[in-house]
């Protein structure tokens, strides 16, 4: 998905990023658990760290579905524009 809405010469920041937000919910989650684990029970603290992770992801996912689509057309406009631009300046020999 990161691929469909990036320009080309951004993709590899932009999979950085998402790598580097990933590694640190990993390392997070653990974290949260000990700690709630030592405060309620580890049962439980594994249980409400999921679910919260979830419940953000699902919101991610669902403002996704309105924002995704736009952004994806606005990339294929971009490069079309690009498209056209270098057409104009090539040489055929």
């Amino acid at each position: 998905a990161v691929m469909d809405i990036t320009e080309p010469e951004l993709r590899g920041s932009a999979t950085a990023y998402l790598n580097i937000f990933g590694k640190l919910g990993s390392s997070v989650a653990p974290l949260m658990g000990g700690i709630l684990g030592e405060a309620v029970s580890l049962q439980y603290a594994i249980i409400l760290v999921s679910v919260i992770a979830w419940i953000i992801c699902g919101i991610l996912f669902i403002a996704l579905i309105f924002t995704m689509p736009r952004d994806v057309e606005k990339l294929r406009e971009i490069l079309r524009r690009r498209g056209e631009e270098l057409n104009k300046t090539a040489k055929i020999y």
